[in-house]
């Protein structure tokens, strides 16, 4: 009984309403966070998504699948934003937070959201 009433909770859709900000993105050993400084994201729920820093927009996408627990990611504009363009395992969502890790062996990379 527990197991479904888990799965159900997992399925909800994500609330990502709000303005959140990189708390903390590592590639491998080394910490990029500072990468994302002055960005802030706002996430709207039609799957698009706007990063803002100092008065300019970058737009982009994203798609959450709560079968698999994939978070999707995908926009242009700086190399700092391209480089999270990825398909994430959402490790951790609460109401402040969004801990993402890379779906893949290639890279160990971990993307952190918070709320402001």
């Amino acid at each position: 009984m527990m197991a479904c009433k888990k799965k159900e909770q997992a399925k909800k859709p994500l609330d990502l309403s709000g303005s959140w900000y990189v708390s903390f993105y590592q590639v491998g050993a080394a910490d990029h966070t500072s990468d994302f400084s002055g960005y802030t994201f706002s996430f709207n729920t039609d799957s698009s998504f706007v990063a803002t820093k100092n008065g300019v927009n970058y737009p982009g996408t994203w798609k959450y699948s709560a079968s698999d627990f994939i978070f999707n990611i995908t926009t242009s504009g700086t190399s700092s934003l391209q480089n999270i363009n990825e398909d994430w395992l959402l490790i951790l969502k609460s109401e402040t937070e969004i801990m993402l890790d890379e779906d893949s062996t290639v890279n160990d990379e971990e993307l952190h959201f918070r709320k402001n």
